[in-house]
């Protein structure tokens, strides 16, 4: 709309439509992530490409996120 940015936001286990927040009402973002001593950086090329994919299937999470958190504990295991 015009010159306002309009950015989309959502949880990561809710299966309720995006949000939707003006660009000037964002506080921050988080650009890394800290567990167990180990960082991850968020902003990296992978981490983009990842999200993005996450993105694409969240219309579909209430049935993706059940099937890819049990491959993820199979994996981890």
């Amino acid at each position: 709309k015009g010159n306002r940015i309009i950015m989309f936001i959502k949880g990561d286990a809710t299966f309720s439509s995006p949000e939707k927040v003006e660009m000037q009402n964002v506080l921050g973002k988080v650009v890394a992530v800290e567990k167990n001593g180990r960082k991850k950086r968020l902003d990296t090329k992978f981490y983009q490409i990842k999200g993005l994919l996450f993105a694409g299937t969240s219309p579909f999470s209430q049935w993706t996120y059940p099937f890819l958190s049990k491959i993820k504990k199979y994996f981890n295991n």
